[in-house]
């Protein structure tokens, strides 16, 4: 089981693959509990989950580490939770997103959101989602 909590960044996906290769990890459920972060660092974090074949759940450490607790996994969260090869959701957890806001140098905000739509769809079609 890997826990995955706080905010995405860009290195984020980094983290995780010198954990992966430092514990020799080859079976894994990964579980996410985050706000959100950068959309860029949970899609590669998504893909680092798929192409190791790993599962994904919206979960958070308990008092036993093998029962996770309810989680919440919003924004950027759900592409890195879409990465899994099978995909669970507790019943007491939450998954949710909303449009992305504008940090990149862009002149519009509408241009921005034609750009997020076309990667997010791609990525989201990737994975089978």
């Amino acid at each position: 089981m890997i826990y995955l909590d706080g905010q995405f960044d860009a290195e984020a996906p980094g983290r995780l693959a010198g954990l992966i290769v430092q514990e020799r990890i080859t079976r894994a459920d990964v579980y996410f509990n985050s706000p959100g972060g950068s959309l860029l660092g949970a899609m590669a974090v998504g893909r680092l989950l798929r192409g190791r074949g790993f599962d994904s759940h919206v979960g958070r450490r308990s008092v036993d580490p093998r029962q996770a607790g309810a989680a919440v996994c919003y924004s950027a969260c759900p592409f890195g939770f879409a990465g899994g090869v099978r995909r669970f959701l507790g019943a007491d957890s939450v998954l949710g997103v909303h449009e992305a806001a504008n940090r990149a140098p862009l002149e519009d905000d509408s241009t921005f959101q034609r750009l997020v739509a076309a990667q997010a769809t791609r990525y989201l079609d990737e994975m089978g989602v």
